[in-house]
């Protein structure tokens, strides 16, 4: 089985990029893709899981790497290249 990272401020790398790619420029309409989780990125994974009525901690974890995208049914998981459980 393979295990999703938790992404959380002061978190890097490519993960953080994809999920900044995903979250942060289409919620918040800002090209905050530096890799790096910071404040806006807290806020773009928090709105998100506020929509998707999950925990909003600002933390990229299961729940929200499961979080659909859009009507195709890819999860952000899925997008971002990042194997899932199996």
């Amino acid at each position: 089985m393979t295990t999703l990272p938790n992404l959380s401020e002061g978190a890097t790398g490519p993960d953080v990029r994809w999920a900044q790619y995903l979250l942060v420029r289409r919620t918040m309409s800002y090209d905050g893709v530096d890799g790096v989780f910071g404040p806006v990125t807290e806020g773009a994974v928090k709105g998100t899981q506020q929509f998707n009525h999950i925990d909003a901690d600002g933390i990229v974890g299961m729940q929200t790497w499961a979080v659909p995208i859009h009507a195709a049914g890819q999860v952000i998981a899925n997008l971002c290249g990042v194997p899932g459980p199996g």
